[in-house]
């Protein structure tokens, strides 16, 4: 048992062949799965979600962060300047926004 000679390896796989494409009226390719937008083809499903729904999230969501920032700058700023207050309580209203953030 321990002496046999090893058996011969398993044969590779067969490659099947593609199914053919028919090509759409843009160029493209109409087979199911392809995704053309306006003539453009987008190579996959993964690259039509990226630009349809990641890409207005990801700029939305940079923008919320953008005017949080903003806002935390001014506020300091607009309660020293027009609201008369103290460096100390302006100082106090900024981190309270801050807090708020963690509730």
């Amino acid at each position: 048992m321990l002496l046999e000679t090893p058996a011969a390896p398993p044969a590779p796989p067969v490659d099947l062949p593609s199914p053919p494409k028919r090509a759409d009226s843009f160029g493209g390719s109409s087979a199911l799965g392809s995704s053309a937008v306006c003539g453009i083809d987008l190579g996959s499903r993964r690259a039509y979600v990226r630009w349809t729904v990641l890409a207005p999230l990801l700029t939305t969501i940079w923008l919320c962060i953008g005017a949080e920032i903003a806002y935390a700058a001014w506020i300091y700023t607009y309660a020293t300047h027009c609201a008369s207050m103290r460096s100390e309580e302006a100082a106090y209203l900024t981190s309270l926004y801050w807090s708020s953030f963690t509730v």
